[in-house]
C-alpha cells in the first residue's frame, strides 16, 4: 500500500455541504455549509464562476447528510427564507433581512416554504403543527395552524392540483400539503399525505390512511401542476408515484427512511414529463432520468450518473444534487442534457479538503455479498446483505461496524471513518441486519418486536462467516457501533463472546425499554414497534444488555447531554462490569460536535483496538 495511514485531523477537516437549492431563475445554488462548528450559506453559480459567502445573521440551523429543512428561495429569486435562532427569517440578496415569526423559545422550527404567489410562508413547529404566516406583515402573525397528526413534516405548496379549491374570485389558490403520522407508528411504518386550502375548510387525507387499515409509508410530497408526486412503498418498495400510480415499479428503493425533514431523492422536470430519481442498489447509488408516457409511467429510463445522489432539484434544463460515493468526496453537482439521453456533469462545490485527492489509494468501494444462514430461533433461512471495505493488503483484522437506527442503512457514501481504518490495513464489514432499509418493506419490518435479538443473530452470523472465510480470527475481530448500532454490537459481545476481542461503542442503547420514558419526542414510541414491551415487563424476554455477561473489553464513549440515549444508561452499565471503560464528554449530545472530542474519539478507539488486538 502506498503512503502512510490517514490522520484523524484530515477526517475532521473540510466542510459539510447541506441542502443545495437552485434559485427559481436557475442562476444560483444556495448551499448550506458547516465548518469548524459554524454554519452559513454560500451562493454558487450554476454556470462557471466563484462561490460567494452570504452574510446571514443569525446563522442558519442546518440539517445533516441528505436531509434539509433549513431554507427555501423566494419565487422571484430575490432572496430566500431560512431558519435561524429558532425563527424564520427572510434574507434578500440586497442585504435586507427581517424576522417573520415569534415562536416561543425552546421550540423547533423547520422546513420553511414560500407559496408560489409569494404571499405566505409555511413551516413546522416541533414536528407537531404546520403554521402559515404572511411574507409581508407583522412578525409572528400566524394565519393558519394545521395539526392533523401527532407528527407532521415537509409542508409543500401546490397550485392546480386535482381536487383543489378555488378562492372567492374563482382562481386557483395555493394549497398546502404535508406528511403526517400518529404514534405508536414511526413514519416508515404508516404515514399519509394531507392537504388543506387557505380559503377555509378542514384538512383532508390525500394519500394513505392508517386509520383505514393501511400500513404503508408516504413521503416527499411534490405538487406539480395537476399532479401530486410522492414516494410510497405500497408494493413493498419505496418507489416514486404520481397521482396514485407508480412511475417506475422495481425492486429497488428510491428514498431513505424519514429520520428528518427535507429529503429530496427525486425531482420532477419543469414540464412534468420526466423525473430524476436516485436508485439504491445494495447501498450503491445510481441517478436515473425517467421519461414518462401519456399515463405517467416509465417509458424509457436513462442512467445519468453513478454515486449516491440526494437533494435533487430540476430547474430549467439543469438538475442539481449532492453527490457522494466510496471514492467520491461529497460535492454539489449540476447535470445538463448535452444531447437527447446524454448528460454532462459539472462540479459546483466540494466539501472535504483537497488533500483527499492524493489519498485515492485509501479510498475503496466495498464489495457486496450475502450471508445466508438458518436462524434456528425462528426456524427460517435469513439472508443478510453485507458490504466489505478491504485494503490492498490486510495487515490488521476486521472491524464489524453496525449502523445505527436501527431502521437505517449506511449507503456507499464518502465515509472518512471507514477510510481511516482501511488505511491502517483493516477490513471494515458493514452488515445490513434485519430491520435495515434499502431492501424493501418486508426486510425493514422484519425487526418488529425483535430488536436486539434478530439483528444480533444476523451480525453474529456475518462475523462467523468472515472468520470462517479466513479474513480474521476472534482475536483480531472488533465490533463498533453508535446508538442502536452500539446496542447490537454489545448484544453480540454478550451472547457470543467467543467471536470477538472486544467492542467500542458510542452513546449506545443499553436498555431499550428504559428509553420509553427518557428519550426525545420523535423516538418516544419507537421502542413500542421494536420491542415486545409487555414480554419484557413480564420477565418473559430480556433485551437489555447484561453487564454480568460481558467477558471482553468494552470502550463506551457518551455525552452527558444526550437527549436520545441518556448517559445514565452507560454509567450504570459501566458501574456493574469491570470490563467496561467509560468516557463521558461534558456538554455533548447524540453525536459529538466539538472538534477536540471528535479527535479524542478517534484516538481512544484506536488505542483500545491496539490494546485488545495486539
Amino acid at each position: 500500500m502506498t503512503g502512510g495511514p490517514i490522520d484523524a485531523s484530515l477526517c475532521l477537516a473540510g466542510r459539510d455541504l447541506v441542502e443545495p437549492r437552485p434559485s427559481p431563475d436557475g442562476a444560483w445554488v444556495l448551499v448550506g455549509v458547516k465548518s469548524a462548528g459554524r454554519s452559513g450559506f454560500v451562493l454558487v453559480p450554476t454556470e462557471a464562476g466563484p462561490e460567494r459567502t452570504v452574510a446571514v445573521d443569525p446563522p442558519p440551523t442546518l440539517g445533516r447528510g441528505f436531509g434539509g429543512g433549513a431554507s427555501c428561495w423566494l419565487p422571484d429569486s430575490s432572496g430566500f427564507v431560512y431558519v435561524g435562532d429558532g425563527q424564520v427569517w427572510v434574507h434578500r440578496l440586497d442585504g435586507q433581512r427581517r424576522c417573520l415569526t415569534n415562536v416561543e423559545s425552546g421550540r423547533e422550527v423547520q422546513s420553511p416554504v414560500v407559496s408560489p404567489d409569494g404571499r405566505h410562508v409555511a413551516f413546522t413547529v416541533d414536528l407537531a403543527e404546520v403554521c402559515v404566516v404572511p411574507l409581508e406583515g407583522a412578525a409572528g402573525a400566524v394565519e393558519h395552524r394545521f395539526d392533523s397528526h401527532d407528527f407532521v413534516m415537509d409542508p409543500a405548496w401546490g397550485v392546480g392540483v386535482q381536487g383543489q379549491a378555488r378562492d372567492s374570485t374563482g382562481s386557483m389558490a395555493p394549497e398546502l400539503f404535508w406528511v403526517g403520522w400518529d404514534v405508536p407508528h414511526m413514519p416508515w411504518d404508516s404515514s399519509a399525505v394531507m392537504g388543506a386550502s387557505l380559503t377555509g375548510g378542514p384538512w383532508r387525507t390525500i394519500v394513505g390512511d392508517h386509520h383505514a387499515g393501511e400500513s404503508t409509508q408516504v413521503q416527499q410530497v411534490r405538487p406539480h401542476d395537476d399532479a401530486l408526486w410522492y414516494v410510497r412503498d405500497t408494493d413493498g418498495w419505496l418507489n416514486v408515484h404520481r397521482n396514485g400510480s407508480c412511475v417506475l415499479a422495481e425492486r429497488f428503493e428510491h428514498a431513505n427512511p424519514t429520520w428528518g425533514p427535507g429529503q429530496r431523492s427525486f425531482a420532477v422536470s419543469p414540464d412534468g414529463r420526466r423525473v430524476a430519481l436516485n436508485r439504491n442498489e445494495q447501498g450503491f447509488g445510481r441517478l436515473l432520468v425517467v421519461d414518462l408516457d401519456a399515463n405517467g409511467r416509465a417509458a424509457q429510463v436513462h442512467e445519468i450518473g453513478k454515486g449516491v445522489h440526494g437533494q435533487l432539484h430540476w430547474v430549467g434544463d439543469c438538475i442539481t444534487a449532492l453527490r457522494t460515493g466510496g471514492r467520491t468526496p461529497t460535492q454539489v453537482v449540476a447535470y445538463r442534457e448535452s444531447a437527447p439521453g446524454t448528460w454532462t456533469r459539472s462540479v459546483l462545490a466540494v466539501g472535504p479538503p483537497v488533500e483527499w485527492a492524493a489519498l485515492e489509494h485509501h479510498l475503496v468501494e466495498p464489495e457486496c455479498f450475502t450471508v445466508t444462514y438458518m436462524d434456528i430461533v425462528v426456524d427460517v433461512a435469513v439472508s443478510v446483505p453485507v458490504r466489505a471495505y478491504r485494503p490492498e493488503r490486510q495487515t490488521g483484522g476486521v472491524i464489524v461496524w453496525v449502523h445505527g437506527g436501527p431502521t437505517d442503512q449506511w449507503q456507499v457514501t464518502f465515509m472518512p471513518r471507514i477510510s481511516y481504518w482501511v488505511s491502517r490495513g483493516w477490513s471494515v464489514v458493514v452488515p445490513d441486519h434485519r430491520g435495515s432499509t434499502g431492501h424493501g418493506r418486508a426486510f425493514q419490518q422484519s425487526l418488529r418486536h425483535e430488536w436486539g435479538m434478530a439483528d444480533m443473530r444476523d451480525v453474529a452470523a456475518v462475523i462467523e462467516h468472515v472468520q470462517q472465510s479466513g479474513w480474521c480470527t476472534p482475536a483480531n475481530t472488533v465490533a463498533l457501533g453508535g446508538s442502536a448500532g452500539g446496542y447490537v454490537a454489545l448484544r453480540v459481545l454478550e451472547q457470543h463472546p467467543e467471536r470477538l476481542a472486544g467492542a467500542a461503542v458510542v452513546y449506545p442503547v443499553i436498555d431499550p425499554v428504559g428509553l420509553i420514558d427518557s428519550t426525545h419526542r420523535f423516538e418516544a414510541h419507537y421502542t413500542d414497534t421494536l420491542v415486545d414491551v409487555a414480554a419484557v415487563r413480564e420477565h418473559r424476554t430480556r433485551v437489555a444488555v447484561d453487564p454480568l455477561r460481558i467477558a471482553r473489553p468494552v470502550l463506551v464513549i457518551h455525552g452527558d447531554s444526550d437527549p436520545v440515549v441518556p448517559v445514565l444508561q452507560s454509567q450504570v452499565f459501566a458501574e456493574q462490569s469491570p470490563w467496561v471503560e467509560l468516557v463521558v464528554y461534558p456538554g455533548e449530545g447524540h453525536g459529538f460536535r466539538r472538534y477536540e472530542n471528535q479527535l479524542d474519539e478517534y484516538r481512544r478507539i484506536e488505542q483500545f483496538i491496539d490494546r485488545v488486538c495486539p
